[in-house]
C-alpha cells in the first residue's frame, strides 16, 4: 500500500472480518478459518529519493517494510504481468468456446453434405429407371 494511505488503511481495521493480527509479525494478518488467505501489509514509497532501498515504516498497530524508490516501476510491472495472464485465460477461453462451436457446427456440415449425396443418387436413379422427379 502506498505509504500515504497508511492513516486510512489504519483505521479501516477494525472493520476486516476472519482475520487476526499476528503476534510475532504485525504487518501480517492471519486467517481464523482455511478459507481465507494471509494477508501481508506492505508498504510502497514511490516519492522515495532513496531508490531499490527498503526501510521500516514504524507504527505500534501496523508496521510495514516499505518498498522505496524503484517500488512504484516494480508495481507496474507486476500489474502488467497480471493483465497479461489475464488476457492468456480469456484467449484460452475464447480458443475453448470457438472450438466448442466448431464441434457444434460439424455434424450440421456432415448432415448437409449427407443429405445433397442422397439428393444426388435418387436424381441418378430416377433418371435411370425413368421415374417422376420428386
Amino acid at each position: 500500500m502506498p505509504v500515504e494511505r497508511h492513516a486510512a488503511v489504519k483505521a479501516r481495521l477494525p472493520e476486516v472480518k476472519g482475520l487476526t493480527r499476528s503476534e510475532e509479525e504485525p504487518s501480517i494478518w492471519l486467517p481464523k478459518s482455511p478459507e481465507l488467505l494471509e494477508v501481508n501489509f506492505i508498504g510502497m514509497d514511490a516519492g522515495s529519493g532513496r531508490a531499490g532501498e527498503t526501510y521500516v515504516f514504524e507504527d505500534a498497530e501496523l508496521p510495514l517494510l516499505v518498498l522505496a524508490g524503484l517500488s512504484k516501476e516494480l508495481w507496474l510491472d507486476y500489474d502488467a504481468h497480471e493483465q497479461e495472464e489475464k488476457e492468456q485465460e480469456e484467449d484460452m477461453e475464447r480458443a475453448d468456446i470457438s472450438k466448442i462451436m466448431k464441434e457444434d457446427a460439424q455434424p450440421e456440415v456432415e448432415e448437409n453434405e449427407q443429405d445433397e449425396q442422397n439428393e444426388w443418387l435418387w436424381e441418378e436413379y430416377r433418371a435411370d429407371y425413368k421415374l417422376p422427379p420428386g
